[in-house]
């Protein structure tokens, strides 16, 4: 009998512990956070890693180490050479802000409504022509930043993102007739766009 109450009370204390550190920050918590800028660095505590930054690292896929990274709150793989979305990243359940900008992606697999805590999606300067689908099924997504891709419309299920507040489709040749679907689509979302062109 004891040694089933020591069992189950090694069994509370670890789970107890593993909760202490897996939890979604706070924005502020998160702004505050330490920033591991090495990933090998960051893999020698990886359950102590909340924001994980690897600008200009030649990337041409994700490393799959970043997997084991079970607490990252925040990825920002900017100015890379990915081409491709890498979906893999919604098995980290507490990932609230990734940043793809700046990179070569021209293609998000389905899948993208799969992040559970997703609330900002960085995209700018990629190479994207349509977003798929399921990105309405990310109910926290606030900001979704678009700038600089081939974007002529968005999918309606967006619009079940009811969390939604700012979309960036700067640096978009959009004419006013597609401006103004947009318009009527989002009417309580932020659109920031460039002004209308002449274009079909």
């Amino acid at each position: 009998m004891r040694l089933l109450y020591f069992f189950w009370l090694l069994l509370f204390l670890g789970s107890e512990c593993m909760s202490a550190h897996a939890q979604l920050l706070s924005a502020a918590a998160l702004d505050s956070a330490k920033v591991y800028t090495d990933l090998e660095e960051a893999l020698k505590n990886p359950e102590s890693v909340y924001v994980l930054r690897l600008r200009r690292s030649k990337l041409q896929q994700l490393p799959p180490e970043i997997l084991k990274l079970q607490n990252l709150n925040r990825l920002e793989l900017p100015r890379n050479r990915l081409t491709q979305f890498p979906i893999e990243l919604a098995r980290l359940p507490y990932l609230q802000e990734v940043n793809l900008a700046r990179n070569q992606i021209d293609t998000i697999p389905p899948g993208i409504g799969q992040f559970p805590a997703l609330r900002s999606l960085d995209l700018g300067h990629n190479s994207l022509n349509s977003i798929p689908d399921d990105i309405g099924e990310l109910k926290h997504l606030q900001y979704l930043n678009l700038w600089g891709n081939f974007i002529s419309f968005l999918p309606q299920s967006l619009q079940q993102c009811k969390q939604l507040k700012e979309i960036d489709l700067r640096v978009i040749n959009l004419n006013k007739e597609q401006q103004d679907i947009l318009r009527s689509q989002f009417p309580n979302v932020r659109l920031r766009m460039e002004p209308a062109c002449n274009c079909n």
